[in-house]
């Protein structure tokens, strides 16, 4: 009997078995031995086509954020409209130079306590991924290192070295988002936006002088059990806020109360919701002065039952001026009321704030 030995040698074919199992790899793969590279290739969101870097400025700026006086687009971040020193009452904007868009980045899971966990796997077999214990139950990504595909980000404010609660948002980053340069405010002209209360609570009680204002941003979710981040900060960058001896924080809001239209005029009704304002504002503990109000409403609008017909009540819109705490002036819409009571209406009486309108500072006269 002649023995034969078969052998098989098509690089070709185990070529194409390696790459079906993750160029080689099989089994499972977990937490720090999967490589960032190996975690942006095998999460289920792919990478997108971003918008690149536009100037050399840019390239050598990767990282950074980098300040101006003013909202630019990508092309205009350079040295030429970048500033590092601003008074309180300037506008100062933050631009955000990064080498790929914020959705493009990968964030990892955290604990509880902010702590990265490396129990995640990767099953190069049977190309799915496992959270580690305690996880997934309720979310197939909890627990797990994703793409942030919303553009989430934690933004971090700094004084002196001090962090400074200060809420900065990026209203423009979604999940369409390409772009790799993000601007947005800390604190915009006056007659566009109204500054925060926390910068105004910063600016009025800094001291004269220099001082450090520093901003760090991070990719992060902060959606407690399933908190998930970058490792570290994607970019940051500071400027030196300079508040001279003497000066106050002075924004100029062109605006005033004159600006403000009437519709009815009635004085004795003028009376009435003043009076009702300022006793609301009492029985609720408002820290704001009021000082004077316009009716909005060119009429009464009239709520009936809808089986009787009947009046049931009526009310009003007005704008109500007050001097706040800050020293600033502002005006925001409120309700006014008068309920029928079988024969005729009682007195007037504020329900509220009108569809929960937000105080727009003016200039105080």
């Amino acid at each position: 009997m002649v023995g034969i030995t078969l052998s098989f040698t098509n690089i070709g074919y185990s070529q194409k078995w390696k790459e079906a199992l993750g160029g080689g790899k099989s089994g499972k793969v977990c937490g720090d031995k999967l490589s960032e590279e190996d975690v942006d290739q095998l999460v289920y969101h792919k990478r997108k086509t971003d918008d690149g870097i536009v100037s050399e400025y840019q390239k050598a700026n990767l990282n950074k954020i980098v300040f101006s006086d003013k909202q630019l687009q990508a092309a205009e971040v350079n040295g030429d409209n970048v500033k590092t020193k601003f008074s309180i009452n300037d506008p100062i904007f933050f631009n955000i130079i990064l080498p790929q868009s914020l959705n493009n980045y990968i964030i990892y899971p955290m604990d509880k306590n902010g702590e990265f966990l490396n129990d995640y796997c990767y099953d190069y077999s049977f190309k799915k991924w496992y959270a580690g214990e305690g996880h997934g139950a309720y979310n197939t990504d909890a627990g797990m290192p994703v793409r942030n595909i919303h553009g989430s980000v934690r933004i971090e404010f700094f004084v002196d070295g001090e962090p400074y609660n200060y809420p900065l948002t990026l209203r423009n980053v979604n999940t369409s988002n390409t772009t790799t340069i993000t601007s947005d405010y800390i604190v915009d002209d006056p007659s566009k936006h109204d500054p925060h209360p926390d910068w105004v609570d910063l600016v009025q009680n800094l001291s004269e002088g220099e001082h450090e204002v520093k901003i760090v941003v991070t990719a992060r979710t902060d959606a407690g059990q399933d908190s998930k981040s970058t490792k570290l900060p994607v970019a940051e960058g500071s400027f030196t806020l300079v508040k001279k001896a003497g000066e106050t924080y002075d924004p100029k809001f062109d605006l005033t109360w004159g600006d403000y239209k009437r519709g009815m005029n009635d004085g004795d009704l003028n009376a009435a919701v003043l009076k009702a304002l300022k006793s609301y504002a009492a029985a609720n503990n408002y820290k704001e002065e009021f000082q004077a109000i316009k009716v909005s409403s060119t009429y009464w609008t009239v709520t009936v039952d809808a089986l009787t017909k009947k009046p049931i009540t009526k009310h009003i819109v007005v704008y109500c001026k007050a001097k706040w705490p800050d020293g600033f002036c502002k005006v925001q819409k409120f309700k006014f009321q008068q309920d029928y009571n079988g024969s005729g209406y009682g007195e007037t009486y504020c329900s509220g704030v009108y569809w929960n309108n937000y105080p727009k500072a003016i200039d105080c006269e």
